[in-house]
């Protein structure tokens, strides 16, 4: 047996990573520490993932019931075949399951797996079965690791929403979001109009001191070039080791920096050919920077003077020395004056280190429990005390803004200081994370394991597990803002998928709501700033202005006191805000004024109407709507009892994002009358056709729900675009098309519309898949509208810097709005160079004459030419013909002659490089039915091959909310499907999809609605 050690890195409650020497953290107080954990592996396992997850289950899981082997089994079964296209099973007993990959399938007995030591034997059978055919099927090594880890995380996925297993290349980050510190120059970026963009060089950094600016587009990170780079991957290239050095060239705008809100959306010039079809950019200013990197650390905790002698503290992470980060601000900022009130903002915040959440709350509190937390049957209880020597102030009045955001050590903090009546907590309920994950790591190069192993209680023992810290006071912005209401939203919800286990303590807390309810109206969207900034992501300033006025009118060393005092500026503020709602819902028609609420069941009937944007009055009602379309949902409501109802409102609940939330105002209804409010709504293109459900609910204010009605949304299929590319490359003047270094290359996009319905917002682009040894010049373009059946081309340029490894590069063409998108890569041919002549010519080209990309006259075939072209010049045996004012290719000539006067242009037919698997329907389901199953059926079709074809069926109300319900193995350029597909009640989606190979498919999503 090999004994395998684990470094306890520290308990944490984030997905994050700390250093493995402990002996040397500060802790104020030091937590109590377990002992290292041990596990033993087989040394003859065959994947020790497996084991080693299994095995710290087995020894450490906090809670030993739920390690059910046929659960666990099925759950990761459930996740490999949603995740690996061409792995898909069938249980068809509690006691045989049969997997299959592309045409393989194999019989698992289960009958063995009595517990969860069997367990890694069936797993690891079936994991050797599906690895082994991956490989036989040529799968890349990536998707043969994405399958081991799919099954093992959708098993612990199915034990709790935390416990996850981590490849190794992601470990680094994991530390450096712990740890808080990298190698790098100190800026943050972010991708604006399609480029890296610096947003903020932080103060006392390389990059700020040697005069990078807000706004410098990153053109060129050393000898690469950033056209179409993905933001991690330029974040990547500019960390490093200390004291290497970073080259980068900026673009810097003359014009002022535009507003960091601006999305940028490139305008389409109308040009009808061949085109660069791309926003003209600011050639602004071109410098050059070289930052030499060093130590560079995340800003944990900032602070500012509030009016009234109140100091604002923002935490934005518990990283490794946020409590050091504290202790010094507050020193900072309390040299010359003492606060006469504290507010600590931990809105938004996701957590972070246990032992960081408790030196924190300690830095408030001079004693008593600060956490407790427990682990599985057996365990030892671990409490962690406040000390006086770990104080900065007990005694000054607090409050502690919080939100539906705020998590794990955050809530920590929160709980600590509410349940010792330390400080008055403000903001929304928090998110409800009350489990202790730990970090086991088996070295360098290993995946990481992070485990639920222990679940926390707040002072009294109380667990706020799935339920949160309940403010005292919940306060919410709200208001109507370009007739968007948004005045009663409740706390959110906290909704764990149905496969993953909700955890559930027998500790929570009963139930709670705050003391007071104070919704603060605003008539305008405030944009908060978009520099990243640890102060950006905290409460905003009406918040953190309600707390202030708190803590000068009311404040108190005590929450309980301060709370006591609280009640005549709490009915101040509600009845000025009242006031303020009144007269702004007057302005609209809206009759808010407060009547008597009767007992009596009320009785009313509700009107949807669907209007056209142009139609004011809604005198042609649409009866049914498309995807794309925009539209006003109007909801008439009349009262149809006989006593006056007031404040009466709607608000609508949906499956549907741009239904779903959108509140109705209808205010004050007398007997008989009624009353009508209208949202203007935009359905997404991507939205699949059919019927989306949505629910009213009437609610009179002060009295709750008074109604509900149930309605659906028709929406019918417009039609989809679809896209199919070729392309041609070939130097920039002239040449044998085969990249030698230091030549200039154009390729040119042939974009087609291949599907029944328009493009909205298409783009070609092309990205650069082989480090510096290509540099990207020009890598995209956007096109107008593109009909069915129309073709666009667009032009991409780059330079070659080095050819002695592949050159490869990926090309796609997408629609953002439709989410429709296709794309490929290929390796660009290279060779040493073809000595050439330029003198024109004309030449015959014989029917299904071949053309090629280069003079070698072999590789990818660029398609057929028949009649007279023009040739500009000879490359050995082949001539270089024009076969479009820019398209040039190669073919063998056999014809050199004068042509006739009348001669006609050559007729060139394009090989498709590109063209997704098409999904052609016979029988399509009903978008509303009260039956269990549809049956769908159908033809796949491609030009060349299919490699297979699934169906997924995604409903996230139920015990199986995504699930593989058809598998079928690929028959050539065509395959009929017929298959029943199982309906659970509410909203189902479809998605068929068809594979050519695995960068290449084609799908098809469906709606259907179960009643």
């Amino acid at each position: 047996m090999l004994k395998r050690h684990s470094c306890w890195l520290l308990i944490l409650l984030l997905a994050t990573q700390f250093a493995c020497d402990h002996k040397t953290a500060k802790r104020k107080p030091k937590p109590e520490v377990p002992p290292e954990p041990i596990v033993e592996v087989s040394e003859k396992s065959p994947f020790p993932e497996l084991a080693v997850t299994l095995a710290y289950l087995r020894s450490y899981y906090y809670d030993p019931t739920k390690l059910k082997p046929d659960e666990m089994l099925a759950a990761g079964l459930e996740e490999l075949q949603s995740d690996i296209a061409s792995v898909a099973f069938v249980q068809t007993t509690p006691k045989l399951v049969t997997v299959q990959v592309d045409k393989e399938k194999r019989d698992f007995d289960l009958s063995k797996m009595t517990d969860i030591g069997k367990l890694e034997e069936v797993i690891s059978d079936i994991l050797k079965f599906v690895t082994l055919e991956l490989k036989k099927n040529g799968a890349p090594a990536d998707e043969i690791e994405d399958s081991i880890y799919s099954f093992i995380n959708g098993m612990l996925e199915a034990l709790d929403p935390y416990s996850v297993l981590i490849k190794p290349k992601y470990t680094d980050d994991l530390e450096m979001q712990t740890k808080g510190e990298y190698g790098g120059v100190g800026m943050v970026l972010s991708v604006r109009d399609w480029e890296i963009t610096v947003i903020h060089p932080t103060e006392g950094t390389p990059a700020f001191e040697e005069g990078v600016k807000e706004g410098d587009v990153i053109t060129q990170i050393d000898d690469e070039s950033t056209v179409n780079m993905l933001l991690n991957d330029a974040v990547d290239k500019i960390r490093g080791p200390e004291n290497t050095d970073v080259t980068i060239m900026v673009r810097r705008s003359k014009k002022a920096p535009k507003d960091p809100g601006d999305s940028g959306d490139p305008k389409d010039p109308k040009d009808p050919g061949l085109r660069k079809v791309e926003k003209e950019k600011d050639p602004g200013e071109v410098k050059k920077f070289v930052l030499r990197r060093r130590q560079i650390k995340l800003e944990s905790v900032s602070a500012r003077w509030l009016p009234g002698n109140v100091l604002y503290l923002r935490i934005n992470h518990f990283i490794n020395y946020t409590t050091d980060d504290l202790t010094a601000k507050y020193a900072e900022f309390t040299k010359d004056k003492k606060p006469s009130g504290l507010i600590l903002d931990l809105a938004n915040n996701p957590g972070g280190l246990l032992p960081q959440s408790v030196t924190v709350s300690n830095a408030f509190l001079s004693g008593g429990v600060i956490v407790s937390t427990v682990g599985a049957p057996g365990s030892q209880k671990q409490v962690f005390h406040a000390e006086e020597k770990g104080t900065l102030n007990a005694e000054t009045p607090m409050v502690v803004l919080v939100s539906s955001q705020s998590a794990s050590a955050s809530e920590i903090v929160a709980g600590a200081l509410k349940g010792q009546n330390r400080a008055l907590v403000v903001g929304e309920t928090t998110y409800g994370k009350g489990t202790v994950q730990q970090i086991f790591h088996q070295g360098q190069g290993q995946p990481i394991l992070k485990m639920t192993i222990r679940e926390y209680l707040t002072p009294g023992d109380v667990s706020i597990q799935q339920v949160g810290v309940v403010p005292h006071v919940r306060f919410v912005s709200v208001g109507v803002i370009d007739d968007i209401v948004s005045l009663f939203w409740p706390d959110a919800p906290k909704e764990t998928p149905k496969r993953t286990r909700t955890i559930k303590s027998d500790r929570q807390r009963p139930d709670e709501q705050p003391r007071y309810e104070v919704r603060h109206f605003i008539t305008e969207r405030r944009d908060r700033d978009q520099k990243n900034r640890v102060e950006d992501t905290g409460a905003d300033e009406d918040t953190i202005e309600f707390a202030r006025r708190i803590l000068v009118e009311a404040g108190k060393p005590k929450a309980s006191e301060t709370l006591a005092g609280l009640e005549a500026l709490v009915k101040k503020h509600l009845a000025e805000e009242d006031a303020r709602i009144v007269a702004d819902l007057a302005r609209r028609s809206v009759d808010w004024k407060k009547a008597p609420t009767s007992a009596r069941t009320p009785s009313m009937k509700l009107k949807p109407l669907l209007c056209a944007t142009d139609d004011a009055g809604c005198a042609k009602p649409l009866e049914t709507l498309s995807p794309g379309q925009e539209f006003f949902l109007e909801l008439h409501l009349e009262n149809a009892g006989d006593e006056v109802l007031s404040r009466v409102y709607g608000v609508v609940s949906s499956p549907a994002d741009f239904l779903d939330g959108h509140e109705y105002l209808f205010g004050q209804l007398a007997p008989g009358k009624s009353f009508s409010w209208r949202t203007r709504l935009s359905i997404p293109h991507r939205t699949a056709a059919g019927v989306e459900p949505y629910q009213v609910d009437i609610y009179e204010q002060g009295r709750g729900k008074i109604g509900e009605f149930r309605q659906n949304l028709v929406l019918s299929e417009p039609g989809r675009p679809k896209f199919a590319f070729t392309f041609a490359y070939g130097e920039e003047n002239g040449g044998d098309g085969l990249a030698q270094k230091d030549e200039t290359f154009l390729l040119h996009m042939q974009v087609k519309n291949i599907g029944d319905g328009p493009s909205e917002k298409l783009v070609s682009m092309m990205r650069n898949e082989s480090k510096n040894r290509l540099f990207l010049l020009e890598g995209r373009a956007h096109h107008e509208k593109l009909a069915p059946g129309q073709e666009t081309w667009a032009t991409m340029k780059y330079r070659i810097q080095d050819t002695k490894a592949p050159l490869k590069i990926e090309l796609s063409v997408f629609d953002t709005e439709f989410s429709e998108s296709v794309s490929r890569q290929f390796e660009l041919p290279v060779g040493a160079a073809v000595d050439g002549s330029f003198q024109p010519f004309a030449t015959l080209l014989p029917e299904n004459t071949p053309i090629w990309h280069t003079a070698g006259l072999s590789g990818l075939q660029l398609g057929t030419g028949a009649g007279w072209a023009d040739a500009v010049g000879m490359y050995g045996t082949a001539c270089r013909l024009k076969l479009t004012d820019r398209v040039f290719g190669f073919a063998a000539c056999t014809l050199r002659t004068d042509p006739p006067k009348d001669r006609k242009p050559p007729v060139i037919a394009w090989t498709p490089h590109v063209v997704p698997p098409r999904i052609l329907l016979t029988s399509r389901p009903e978008s509303l039915t009260k039956a269990e199953s549809v049956v769908i059926a159908g033809e796949v079709v491609h030009p060349a091959s299919i490699r297979d074809f699934y169906i997924i069926v995604s409903n996230f109300k139920s015990d199986k909310p995504k699930q593989k319900v058809y598998y079928a193995p690929g028959k050539g350029g065509s395959l009929k499907f017929d298959s029943t597909i199982p309906l659970s009640p509410g909203l189902n989606q479809i998605l068929l999809v068809a594979r050519h190979d695995k960068d290449l498919v084609g799908h098809l999503l469906l709606s259907v609605v179960r009643e």
